[in-house]
């Protein structure tokens, strides 16, 4: 065989398999885009996910632990009819680049470390990034550390972010971002604290940022009106068919430890049976409730 035909059988052959991987590609899996709008059909209503450590804070072996917990918690929280597909799972660290941490180290007490300068680079996000450069910004590494394929074959990015924002987890597009660890009243005069999220905590975010990824709306939504106040949120708390669901913000996330934890109730399992479990078999636009759960 000549040179120049072997070197055309493989630039044939390369190309054949560049339109075979773009052909699986699809605009409803997190490959093509940080917020796909619709679902890929599929043979069992599984919820595809890509589990990701984002920063320094977490290995893999520590996203494998809480990978466990979830699993187990979710497939209980929706009676097994939905489940939960981890398609992978890595720890990624920040992006590399120049962050002026200066006006934050005058700003925030108690920052004059190694380890002060890691926490001030997750602050530094809180007011240098918003939500969607965070989550370009993920999508990004991952890409550059080889996760391709599994975006490719995932409904959605579920993140134990080091990159602080506003809350302790927040859901967008296709990412549901989940604070670890969380830094809490950093204005404050004594700087505030840093909070390491057990794992319990942190399956408690993933179910509720995850929910919205999967159409689910907060429950309760009433008790939270800005009308109200404290005294008044707490009374509504007790009465709300929906207070213990982990889509409220009634939940006392402090009580969340050991077996404690908060599922679905009945009726944002309702909600995953009738109207999302067929738009993941079926495919089609992703669900978003039109009404909140009491």
């Amino acid at each position: 065989m000549s040179a120049i035909k072997a070197l055309y059988l493989i630039a044939l052959s390369m190309l054949c398999f560049t339109a075979s991987t773009t052909a699986l590609a699809s605009p409803c899996t997190m490959g093509e885009s940080t917020g796909p709008r619709c679902f890929e059909p599929r043979l069992v209503p599984n919820f595809r996910v890509l589990l990701v450590a984002y920063g320094a804070n977490m290995t893999t072996a520590d996203v494998q632990r809480v990978e466990k917990l979830y699993k187990e918690r979710f497939d209980l929280s929706t009676d097994g009819k939905i489940h939960l597909e981890v398609i992978d799972r890595i720890a990624v660290d920040l992006a590399p680049g120049t962050r002026d941490l200066t006006e934050l180290r005058n700003k925030i007490k108690g920052t004059d470390s190694q380890r002060a300068n890691d926490r001030l680079t997750r602050l530094w996000y809180y007011y240098n990034s918003d939500l969607h450069k965070i989550t370009a910004e993920i999508q990004s590494e991952l890409l550059k550390a080889g996760m391709k394929s599994a975006l490719d074959a995932a409904d959605a990015v579920l993140v134990l972010s080091g990159p602080q924002f506003e809350g302790i987890g927040i859901a967008t597009g296709g990412y549901a971002l989940t604070e670890q660890p969380s830094e809490i009243a950093w204005g404050l005069a004594d700087g505030g604290a840093t909070e390491i999220n057990t794992d319990e905590r942190l399956v408690d975010e993933l179910l509720h940022e995850g929910g919205h990824l999967l159409g689910l709306d907060h429950t309760s939504q009433h008790c939270m009106d800005d009308k109200l106040s404290l005294k008044e949120r707490e009374e509504c708390c007790k009465t709300s068919p929906g207070a213990k669901d982990v889509m409220s913000y009634c939940r006392n996330r402090a009580s969340v430890a050991g077996p404690n934890y908060f599922g679905y109730t009945a009726c944002t399992k309702d909600y995953l049976e009738k109207v999302t479990l067929p738009a993941l078999l079926n495919g089609g636009l992703r669900p978003f409730q039109e009404k909140a759960c009491d």
